[in-house]
């Protein structure tokens, strides 16, 4: 029996066309969780045993039932998890703050147990779809059914506790209010600059981004025109937005400019322009998506090998950029087309339109950033498995203006 080679086991995270094994990526999200807990765990354990109790045991239990659990994976992927890595690599967040957010959210996940701990720095934390915003102290009580949470309000500045009950169909709780959410399989939500602030960094190398507005029921409703665009002229895509964006996050942006992005460190969220227009937010999210699955076979391994030093001209930012950029960019741009195909072909009208102009323009930019990829011997099995079949895709079918 041929060994599998990487090229060919993780070619499942170029582009929906290629059969999706769902055991992979389970296997790599939760390996992954694991890993960086059990170092989390064993280097920052005096730090967390400062500002908490309960927190470490209860962080290790669920490592201990994530070996067996069937829902590991869903809970794995979140920015918690992404947290917990990055406070490996870095010191500019605090780990026993990284901790408290993670057992907050394995807590609203389902795992019973009791914990408290307190904040260096006060700010928004997360359970389901409330935002708690706690000054300092916080305290958990729950046995899985019944969740109490207590904390110093930081808006109020006074003692607040929240009771959150579970039912079939998720938590409910009298705290107003729930976040707005969207979604066809998959919940998304819709998160406040806030709800982030602190855990992470909003680079805004353009200068483009003017604001971030309160997510509006309106917004939430442009998003599900958009996944509802996706479900009818292009399904594949809707699937492979659906599978791993979990959270959305609002900026305004000057003028006409459009603008996303996500965080290596922050599976699941991404980062999108407000617009009306449901093209538009389409394409936004079928180029974060395929980000978030660059980043997943980021974690297994590198995607060249570091000997071709040369820099190429990206499209997608207008300048020079390494290799892993180049790639990077071909992954999102690739995909988008293909969804642009798609859309023309079934039936989506477009004479006079502007996403037909930019289709037009992405068949140019998929072009030049194709062009160094090609042959490529500082690719490795992994950046191969991300370009070679996604490659031949593109020159599957007809060009747009074909």
């Amino acid at each position: 029996m041929p060994i599998e080679t990487h090229e060919n086991r993780y070619r499942q995270f170029a582009n929906p066309q290629t059969p999706f094994d769902p055991a992979l990526f389970d296997a790599v999200v939760q390996c992954h969780a694991q890993a960086v807990l059990d170092l989390f765990l064993e280097r920052r354990a005096a730090q967390i045993a400062e500002q908490s109790d309960g927190v470490a045991p209860l962080i290790a239990r669920w490592r201990q039932i994530a070996r067996t659990a069937e829902a590991a994976t869903h809970i794995a992927w979140d920015m918690a998890f992404g947290r917990v890595q990055w406070a490996l690599e870095t010191d500019e967040v605090d780990p026993a703050d990284v901790a408290l957010h993670l057992a907050l959210h394995l807590s609203a996940q389902g795992l019973p147990g009791q914990w408290h701990g307190r904040l260096r720095a006060g700010g928004v934390m997360r359970w389901g779809r409330w935002l708690l915003p706690v000054a300092q102290d916080i305290a958990v009580d729950s046995d899985g059914r019944v969740a109490r949470v207590t904390f110093i309000d930081a808006e109020r500045g006074e003692p607040c506790e929240s009771v959150f009950h579970a039912h079939a169909d998720g938590w409910r709780c009298d705290r107003p209010p729930m976040l707005q959410q969207t979604g066809t399989r998959q919940p998304i939500l819709l998160l406040p600059e806030r709800a982030i602030r602190g855990q992470l960094t909003l680079e805004d190398q353009f200068g483009s981004i003017v604001g971030y507005p309160e997510p509006t029921a309106a917004m939430a409703d442009t998003l599900t025109q958009a996944l509802g665009l996706l479900a009818r002229y292009a399904p594949d895509y809707l699937v492979w937005v659906e599978r791993v964006i979990r959270g959305v996050v609002i900026c305004q942006c000057r003028e006409t400019r459009t603008r996303s992005s996500t965080w290596s460190e922050a599976p699941g969220i991404i980062l999108l322009s407000h617009t009306t227009d449901a093209v538009t937010v389409a394409e936004m999210l079928v180029h974060e998506a395929s980000h978030q699955y660059y980043h997943v076979v980021g974690r297994v391994g590198k995607v060249d090998d570091g000997s071709d030093t040369r820099l190429y001209f990206s499209p997608a930012v207008a300048r020079e950029r390494p290799l892993s950029r180049v790639l990077i960019a071909y992954h999102a741009f690739a995909n988008i087309l293909l969804m642009y195909r798609a859309f023309r072909q079934n039936g989506l009208p477009e004479a006079g339109t502007e996403w037909a102009r930019t289709a037009e323009r992405m068949e140019s930019d998929v072009g030049v950033l194709e062009a160094p990829l090609i042959g490529n011997p500082a690719l490795t099995g992994y950046g191969r498995a991300l370009f070679t079949s996604l490659s031949q895709r593109v020159h599957r079918r007809e060009a747009i203006d074909g």
